[in-house]
């Protein structure tokens, strides 16, 4: 019996039989850079509003006040797998000392947020936060290949 097996194994070896290739599982593991730009805007402000932006990526968060007519752009590098999320949004904020009134006599301001990985956009809405997880993958260079 154990003559068959042997026989049996070093046909399959000489056929060309072997274990399945890893290497294209390793590839997945190995550190992409990831390009990313973060962009939040305050639409409808007027004069009477400041913009409240916070943006960040894995476990990472900035924050800080900027006038309502400002877009705040970031530009961040980040590598994947280490970095698997960012998000950026906003908050209108009223400034001190302005009547209700007049500030919201056009309505509420409108925050629009988006975010670019390597030249793409990942997430655009007007809903205050944006967000994007590339959890098993990295987004691919305009080039077509991740990083």
């Amino acid at each position: 019996m154990r003559r068959a097996i042997a026989i049996i194994a070093l046909a399959g070896s000489l056929a060309g039989c072997s274990f399945p290739d890893t290497s294209i599982l390793d590839e997945r593991e190995k550190p992409v850079q990831q390009y990313a730009v973060f962009e939040v805007a305050l639409v409808n402000a007027h004069a009477f509003f400041d913009l409240d932006v916070q943006w960040g990526y894995s476990g990472e968060e900035h924050k800080e006040r900027v006038p309502g007519n400002t877009t705040v752009q970031r530009r961040v590098s980040l590598t994947w797998p280490d970095h698997t999320s960012v998000w950026a949004g906003g908050t209108p904020s009223k400034k001190p000392g302005v009547d209700d009134l007049l500030a919201y006599a056009q309505g509420e301001p409108i925050v629009r947020c988006s975010i670019t990985i390597n030249g793409r956009v990942v997430a655009k809405n007007d809903l205050t936060m944006c967000r994007y997880d590339f959890l098993w993958t990295p987004v691919p260079d305009p080039g077509g290949t991740a990083g």
